[in-house]
């Protein structure tokens, strides 16, 4: 088994990645998971669970992408503050360890995880190399699908880091943003 590198005592423990689909946030929140060992929770697990179990989803392209959207927006109805309340209470349990984000969307998640420790890192990519990844890995994504306001809000928040995450090299630079060199 492999071992994690030891983490200092001035490192970022609560991070979350905010950006535009397929600008790096995941990418940069498993570097921190296989590296570091941080623990990823993410707002849309629960969704994602429930959809693969009632409908069979599997993943974010064709008709799954809108199908999560919709029915996230169906269950927020209910209580708007679902997944956060969700992801707040799942982060309680890691209340010890290290925690990553990768699906920062909205202000109001921004503004929660905010309050419990989290700094809010912006990934950043050039256009063309990102629509080259929404083609490859979502090819069948309808249009409409980009269209949400979870495709959107997220040029609202207020972030504290960025980074730049167009190759394999930001990850370096991300380790720097977070003092875990």
């Amino acid at each position: 088994m492999l071992e994690m590198p030891t983490l200092s005592k001035t490192y970022a423990n609560r991070v979350a990645f905010m950006g535009p689909m397929c600008s790096g946030k995941t990418f940069c929140a498993n570097h921190l998971v296989n590296t570091w060992g941080f623990k990823k929770a993410g707002f849309a697990d629960k969704l994602k669970a429930v959809a693969y179990d009632l409908y069979g989803t599997n993943g974010k392209d064709g008709e799954s992408r809108q199908l999560l959207q919709t029915l996230a927006d169906d269950l927020k109805k209910y209580d708007k503050d679902l997944f956060i309340k969700h992801l707040l209470y799942r982060a309680k349990k890691y209340e010890n360890e290290s925690i990553v984000v990768d699906d920062l969307r909205y202000k109001v998640e921004a503004d929660a995880l905010r309050k419990n420790g989290f700094i809010i890192i912006k990934t950043i990519c050039g256009d063309a190399i990102r629509q080259e990844r929404v083609s490859r890995l979502y090819p069948s994504a309808p249009a409409t699908a980009h269209q949400h306001r979870s495709e959107r809000e997220w040029t609202t928040i207020r972030y504290d880091k960025f980074i730049v995450s167009e190759d394999i090299n930001a990850i370096f630079d991300l380790d720097k943003i977070l003092g875990l060199e």
